[in-house]
């Protein structure tokens, strides 16, 4: 696919004009259409060299870190992510991410050199290489296989499910199981502890009830030995009971008036 003619008022390679810490896309020559056009799409793996000579100008257009490598480099560099599987949004989350999902420690910065920018590229794609240089699972890969594994667990939950309901109910299959006698003993047992329960209950409340009736009787006795104690009927606690005298009792001096 070829570029648009180039205008002459913006850069050659990247068709952008630099604004100092931002770029913009030029409006006349800029081939916009590769980022929003459906002849690209950046969540699709190119497949076919045009294609991957697409993805690498698109992300050449859109990551500045990765411009500091020659075109031709660049897409040396990525043909073998793009044969294995990868997509262009898979290479721009290997910039950012390593492959256990943290942050890179090392990203190209826009004070960087160009030589300085062009290893750290290729260190952070090197990163995503095991020890044969060979691409691990990408981003949109681990995803897919985790789709793969979930629907397989769904189909054979669902196959189980379906084995299940399709077995004839046998007449007696609660009887030859002893699911009845188990229930019946259930409920049994269930009636039993309800019972015992009832059974405390009213044993709780008997003896509260016989708690409380010995504390009345015991005011109640208490009140009547004070009240005794008030009118005379009983001596205070500590005293000690005056008798009258018996006006029946011979006097010493009546004996002396009947002798005389």
């Amino acid at each position: 696919m070829q570029m648009p003619t180039w205008c002459g008022a913006c850069d050659p390679d990247t068709r952008r004009f630099d604004l100092g810490d931002s770029e913009r896309r030029c409006p006349h020559c800029h081939p916009y259409w590769a980022f929003g056009h459906s002849s690209i799409d950046p969540a699709k793996v190119p497949s076919t060299p045009p294609e991957q000579l697409q993805a690498t100008r698109w992300l050449a257009y859109e990551l500045i870190g990765v411009r500091a490598l020659p075109a031709p480099e660049l897409r040396r560099r990525l043909t073998p992510f793009f044969d294995a599987g990868w997509t262009p949004l898979d290479v721009v989350h290997a910039l950012d991410f390593d492959p256990d999902g943290s942050r890179a420690r090392a990203t190209p910065a826009a004070g960087d050199t160009p030589e300085l920018t062009k290893r750290t590229v290729l260190n952070l794609l090197a990163s995503w290489c095991d020890e044969h240089a060979a691409p691990l699972p990408s981003l949109s890969q681990r995803a897919a296989e985790r789709r793969r594994r979930l629907r397989e667990r769904q189909l054979a939950a669902r196959a189980s499910l379906a084995e299940v309901a399709s077995r004839r109910a046998h007449p007696d299959a609660a009887l030859a199981s002893g699911a009845r006698e188990i229930a019946r003993q259930a409920a049994t047992r269930g009636k039993q502890i309800r019972l015992e329960g009832r059974h405390r209950e009213s044993s709780h409340l008997l003896s509260t009830l016989a708690k409380q009736e010995a504390q009345e009787a015991k005011a109640r006795q208490s009140l009547r030995a004070l009240g005794k104690w008030r009118f005379g009927i009983v001596p205070a606690q500590g005293t000690k009971a005056t008798s009258k005298p018996d006006s029946s009792a011979p006097r010493p001096h009546d004996e002396d008036r009947a002798a005389a």
